[in-house]
């Protein structure tokens, strides 16, 4: 009698079942991990848009207001620079007085006092205008390097290209004829051109899984399944690497002067002091010691204090300590480029 063969279809069943559970397991942790990514992303954005804006208004505030004593600095310095260069050509002076003299000059440069000569000469004043032209062309240049940038992203980035493609022939508005439909895919395109001029790889799967409802998964189909968690876990790599890379540009913007400048403001916000006005009241400060400066050295041209006054130099100087002497040492040879 022929021996009857085992039928393994019911041992075989239950593992088949154990292997699909832990697969859908697996495809519901990376969906909420993408997810997440999706929202962090989304947030670390708006922080980083956040901070850059308000780098410039806190910039333009102190430009509007700092402008006028700005001026005023620039006339006074110029103004120090072309009395010194009278007494050197009017004055009657021994070699070792003017060489005296020649050495207060320096004296007042160096600590900061008043700007370098060989600056003084060669720079010309940029009022509130210019210097945001300058501002406005360093920023185009910045959007057009980023945008380079972007444009090599993009091309190296397949994925992301076809996530557009993908969208671009469900949602363009020449692919369907009813008009209202018409105008919620024109708005749908919008969105999604700028996600890819953005090089925003979120923002494309932000649309994707908002607009693109997606067919059900065949529990029983391992193919399908495996086909699903495969492009998450490509999906969510790509969107680690774009979370990443907005937390870098956050820090590097938080740590430019500017943007120390912008913590600053915060803090006093806190603590109940406006940074900007006492910066301004710094750059008043600055202003008066300047006039003072002049008023000193105008008194020596026109002979109303001794030689030996003059040699003892303007009072701002005489109250600076070693260390301040030194730092000042070390930003006037960082501004002579030596």
């Amino acid at each position: 009698m022929t021996k009857r063969s085992k039928n393994n279809n019911n041992n075989a069943q239950p593992a088949i079942t154990n292997l699909t559970l832990v697969s859908i397991a697996q495809i519901e942790s990376l969906l909420e991990e993408k997810e997440w990514l999706l929202k962090q992303i989304k947030k670390k954005r708006t922080e980083l848009k956040n901070f850059v804006e308000q780098m410039r208004t806190i910039a333009r505030e102190i430009f509007i207001k700092a402008d006028p004593y700005y001026k005023q600095i620039y006339l006074i310095d110029e103004e120090i620079h072309q009395l010194f260069k009278e007494i050197f050509t009017t004055r009657k002076m021994g070699y070792n007085t003017r060489k005296d003299i020649e050495n207060v000059y320096q004296h007042l440069q160096l600590i900061g006092l008043i700007s370098p000569a060989e600056k003084a000469q060669k720079e010309e004043y940029l009022d509130l205008d210019d210097l945001f032209e300058e501002e406005e062309e360093t920023t185009n240049k910045t959007q057009q390097e980023s945008t380079e940038t972007s444009e090599k992203q993009r091309s190296n980035s397949k994925e992301m290209r076809q996530i557009f493609l993908s969208l671009a022939a469900k949602f363009h508005p020449d692919k369907v004829t009813d008009p209202e439909t018409q105008m919620r895919h024109t708005e749908i395109m919008k969105e999604i051109n700028r996600a890819y001029k953005d090089n925003d790889l979120a923002k494309l799967m932000e649309i994707a899984s908002k607009e693109v409802t997606e067919e059900g998964l065949n529990l029983e189909n391992e193919d399908e399944l495996e086909r699903k968690y495969r492009l998450l876990i490509k999906e969510n790599q790509l969107l680690h690497q774009q979370y990443e890379y907005l937390k870098k540009e956050l820090n590097l913007a938080k740590n430019t002067a500017e943007g120390e400048l912008v913590k600053d403001y915060r803090k006093g916000k806190r603590k109940g002091f406006d940074v900007v006005t006492e910066m301004i009241e710094m750059i008043e400060n600055e202003l008066a010691s300047l006039e003072s400066i002049r008023n000193f050295v105008q008194d020596f041209r026109d002979e109303k204090i001794t030689v030996k006054e003059f040699l003892s130099g303007p009072q701002q100087t005489m109250n600076l300590s070693d260390e301040e002497m030194e730092d000042i040492l070390k930003q006037f040879i960082v501004e002579m480029d030596f």
